[in-house]
């Protein structure tokens, strides 16, 4: 698998957090965002899977919000 190098910016707390996050798991900083986008992209099919699963099981939108808000 190749890799690409990019630049990204955080605010300074935020970096602080993620370092110290990272030394915690004795990961490098790379490790930890990598980890980190993977979870959220992973996340975020879920939700879309289950948003997509909950579309017309329910005549009444508060209770379709519901199911959707109990489970993010």
């Amino acid at each position: 698998m190749s890799t690409v190098t990019v630049n990204i910016s955080f605010q300074d707390s935020l970096l602080n957090e993620i370092d110290k996050t990272a030394r915690n798991e004795y990961r490098s900083r790379s490790e930890l965002i990598r980890e980190a986008a993977r979870l959220y992209i992973q996340h975020q099919i879920q939700w879309n899977d289950l948003s997509s699963a909950c579309r017309g099981t329910s005549p009444d939108e508060s209770v379709r919000r519901n199911r959707l808000t109990a489970w993010r």
